[in-house]
């Protein structure tokens, strides 16, 4: 499938639902701002950010996530602990314009107290499995050289640092994996 076509493809809406062994990766609904918000007002999970977000400026973000189910049928969707029902963060894909090029975006964003559990790579990869499942094969991660965190867990996706862009005023980091059918790391071209 051509990147170009996806956006009539429904890889993650509201209705998406990934189960893993800790966790379920849905859809965001509005009820899920204030556990949202809560990860987005952590300093330490939007470090790379000016600043944290408030309450309102996450509704805003939530409510753009909520568009993208429908506009790009894909989006961020909620992270959930199977054992207590808590959101603790997002994972998903956005579709971003680099360097003239449409690519759907991994990305992750988990509340610090959960760090180093492995929640943010198992996400990921059924993010990846689910979205390979339905014909999408290239997928990207934008992050910042100084987030270790990230890094790692893209190399323990099989994602491959591809190269330095510039993307919204800064430099960022590139990496990229492609994927077959199953979700496997396909180690042809990426």
């Amino acid at each position: 499938m051509q990147n170009a076509d996806l956006h009539a493809r429904a890889i993650l809406t509201a209705n998406s639902c990934i189960a893993t062994a800790r966790l379920i990766v849905r859809g965001f609904t509005m009820g899920d701002l204030d556990e949202i918000a809560e990860v987005f007002g952590d300093p330490q999970v939007m470090w790379t950010k000016p600043e944290t977000m408030t309450r309102e400026q996450t509704g805003t973000w939530l409510e753009g996530a909520l568009l993208r189910y429908c506009s790009d049928g894909m989006g961020e969707c909620a992270v959930v602990l199977k054992s207590t029902g808590r959101v603790i963060g997002d994972c998903g894909l956005v579709m971003r314009e680099i360097e003239s090029e449409r690519l759907p975006e991994l990305n992750w964003d988990l509340r610090s107290d959960v760090w180093g559990n492995g929640y943010a790579t198992e996400a990921a990869r059924g993010v990846l499995a689910h979205s390979a499942s339905l014909g999408l094969r290239r997928f990207c991660a934008l992050i910042k050289r100084q987030n270790e965190r990230s890094r790692r867990v893209a190399a323990r996706l099989g994602m491959k640092l591809e190269r330095r862009v510039e993307w919204e005023g800064g430099a960022w980091d590139i990496w990229v994996i492609r994927c077959d059918r199953s979700g496997s790391v396909d180690h042809g071209e990426a």
